[in-house]
């Protein structure tokens, strides 16, 4: 399974995979996410944290581009 908010997504912070998995039990809300590729364990969570702080990120960076743009008076 795969975190994703639009063309946003987690990443494992050991190994960059976006793939995880859900923990036991089947059927119960997955907030405990396993890395498809290293194991390393991840709250759902912090990994919607990561993708809100990226998303920041790319906002804060829109910004300052468009500052440095050159108003056009027409």
């Amino acid at each position: 399974m795969r975190i994703r908010v639009g063309n946003i997504g987690a990443r494992c912070e050991g190994c960059g995979c976006e793939d995880f998995q859900p923990l036991p039990p089947a059927g119960a809300p997955a907030s405990e996410l396993a890395c498809f590729n290293c194991g390393a364990l991840m709250n759902r969570g912090a990994l919607l944290e990561q993708i809100a702080e990226e998303t920041v990120r790319r906002a804060e960076r829109l910004l300052e581009h468009s500052r440095k743009q050159p108003s056009k008076v027409t």
